[in-house]
């Protein structure tokens, strides 16, 4: 994992400072691991407050051969907001009897975390998602407007090189609806 750190440092300093780059595929990757790693370690930390939502196993696998977890995306804004250099922000979601109407009860054992944290200028956000045993097996899709795409893209999975920073940056208000966002995700199957 320091090697980890190693490689991840040059890549995130132009970041962090808001500096122009163009990110390939791999740094995007690199990012990625990064942050997973760094939300995993959060995530062991939280455990007084509430259960671990990524597994032993999930951690165990990044550690020897750097995979992330399936049914999990990256996401990489530009943060020009006053909160504060570092944040972190959590949110879980899981389904109830009250927000889910009475053909979806099935879904009650689906979840999902999202974590997002800023550094500096650049904020990383994870959302990760547990598939009930309904879901196993089905190829499954999330619908978020479209506006967040030129905001907040994906860069697991990447779709190509990334300009940096994207089009949009992200100001306090618009750090807390991204923290929030996936309460209000629509999930395609």
């Amino acid at each position: 994992m320091s090697k980890l750190e190693a490689q991840v440092k040059p890549i995130l300093l132009p970041l962090i400072h808001a500096k122009r780059t163009t990110l390939s595929t791999d740094d995007q990757l690199l990012i990625a691991r990064w942050f997973i790693k760094t939300v995993n370690t959060y995530d062991l930390a939280a455990t007084r407050r509430r259960e671990c939502f990524f597994t032993a196993d999930e951690r165990h696998s990044l550690m020897s051969t750097l995979s992330l977890p399936e049914d999990s995306g990256v996401f990489i804004a530009q943060y020009r907001g006053t909160i504060g250099k570092i944040i972190a922000l959590e949110s879980h979601m899981a389904p109830t009897k009250e927000t889910l109407s009475k053909d979806y009860h099935h879904l009650l054992d689906t979840h999902g975390y999202a974590g997002t944290f800023v550094i500096g200028h650049v904020a990383l956000q994870v959302f990760a998602f547990r598939r009930g045993k309904h879901l196993i097996g089905k190829r499954l899709g999330f619908a978020l407007p479209e506006t967040w795409d030129r905001a907040a893209p994906q860069i697991v999975p990447s779709s190509g090189p990334l300009k940096w920073p994207p089009d949009f940056f992200l100001d306090d208000t618009a750090l807390k609806n991204l923290a929030t966002r996936w309460a209000n995700m629509g999930l395609v199957i």
